[in-house]
């Protein structure tokens, strides 16, 4: 048994404690997951028994979960001093937070709010769900080509806290921020739940545990849209989107019934920045899948091209020969092909179950198309078809007030699955 700095510890228990120390707070179930032990009795309990040990060492505490006869267990303050030794973290060194970039933190900052037990443990889920889409995706690269397309930016390692899809929680993302209006300047927060990053793309990940409503999700999505405005003041990027994620335990209709809300509140406090940040909703049990998927997207497009190109061949004309760009900005995947008897422009959109943007990107398309068409005095606007292409989830558009907003424009539109090369037109008595 090895000693360190005066504990005897064997080395199931430096890695549980060197677990807790990076996610701050975790159940033994969590804990078991994350170390990569099977799910069984005799994991747990072999993990549990460690726990006890670790705790009458005075190195964990625990937190009963409300509701629950499970606990949270977090590192005490002589826990957090020992493993900020163990992994050589130098004093003041914030850290990004992203794999072995570990930050230097006073315990009271470092340890989880204690009064949001519930709310933490599923941001340890969406971490664990994370570093397994991280395996996937490393297991998918071994048996096929499909890659993503900032490959060539990022190279897989061996170490085990060095992920191709990478997560950091509040504690390393929030951040305060200023924004000058006329002489002044205020002072603002930006706190998501966590953040998830793929390639150069970043995603804020909000906890969605259906406690919020109305007026604190007008106040969050301004915030983000004070962000917005900050990043873009400074010329940084703004994220990619913004993901959502509800409990496991929501049925389909809950979580269609949330979705809308969310959506609806999102487009209408976001402003013109619904057009570059996406907006995501899904639950954890499923936030894998939608991981995996924004890794890998840039493969659709040739997935697109093979389909439409089958269709015609097989005497389906409906999207036409061939995919190309549309020339001139903005640039999108176009074909002509023939709708009605008649020669139809359709313009593709990936839209993957509950996802914003890609509806919002169709109706500046249909607004460009349209303006276009009136410079050189023609009406061809309702020969215009958005196809919207997904992989796995067809668009999710029930209860979304741009769809009834935008009904006759969205009556012409089309899903198309890319896997199966079928398509359906959309109804939309079912979604609004």
């Amino acid at each position: 048994m090895p000693i360190f700095c005066g504990y005897k510890l064997f080395p199931k228990q430096l890695k549980i404690l060197d677990f807790l120390f990076r996610r701050r707070a975790a159940t033994t179930e969590q804990i078991t997951r994350g170390l990569g032990y099977r799910l069984n009795y005799n994991s747990k309990k072999g993990i549990y028994t460690n726990i006890l040990e670790l705790k009458n060492s005075e190195l964990i505490d625990s937190d009963s979960i409300r509701g629950t006869n499970k606990h949270l267990h977090y590192l005490t303050e002589k826990g957090h001093e020992l493993m900020d030794l163990y992994n050589g973290i130098a004093p003041g060194h914030k850290g990004e937070g992203y794999d072995n970039d570990l930050g230097d933190f006073p315990y009271d900052l470092y340890k989880y709010p204690l009064k949001q037990t519930e709310h933490f443990k599923l941001i340890c889920d969406v971490y664990l769900e994370v570093k397994e889409a991280n395996e996937r995706i490393l297991d998918k690269k071994k048996q096929t080509n499909i890659h993503s397309e900032d490959e060539a930016e990022i190279k897989p390692s061996t170490d085990e806290h060095t992920f191709l899809v990478k997560f950091r929680d509040n504690l390393y993302a929030s951040q305060n921020f200023y924004l000058r209006t006329d002489k002044t300047k205020t002072k603002y927060s930006y706190k998501p739940d966590s953040e998830i990053k793929i390639g150069e793309y970043t995603y804020p990940v909000e906890i969605d545990r259906a406690t919020e409503r109305g007026q604190r999700f007008n106040l969050k999505f301004e915030g983000y849209r004070r962000y917005f405005d900050y990043l873009s003041e400074k010329e940084l990027p703004l994220p990619k989107g913004i993901i959502f994620i509800a409990e496991e335990k929501l049925n389909n209709r809950m979580i269609t019934k949330r979705w809308s809300s969310i959506a609806n509140r999102f487009l209408a406090e976001i402003g013109e920045y619904s057009e570059q940040v996406n907006l995501y909703f899904t639950s954890i049990n499923k936030l894998q899948e939608l991981l995996i998927r924004e890794f890998t997207f840039k493969h659709e497009e040739r997935l697109l091209n093979e389909q439409v190109s089958k269709m015609y061949e097989n005497g389906d004309y409906l999207l036409g020969e061939k995919v190309q760009r549309f020339q001139g900005a903005p640039q999108y995947p176009i074909s002509v092909g023939e709708r009605d008897d008649k020669e139809n422009f359709n313009y593709f959109v990936r839209v993957e179950g509950f996802q914003t943007q890609g509806l919002i990107t169709a109706i500046r398309f249909k607004e460009f198309y349209n303006k276009l068409n009136a410079s050189k005095e023609t009406d061809k606007s309702d020969l215009a078809t958005p196809v919207f292409y997904y992989l796995f989830e067809p668009p999710q558009l029930s209860g979304l007030t741009i769809m009834k907003n935008q009904q006759q424009f969205f009556s012409r539109a089309i899903y198309f699955n890319l896997a199966t090369g079928e398509y359906e037109k959309v109804n939309l008595a079912n979604t609004c």
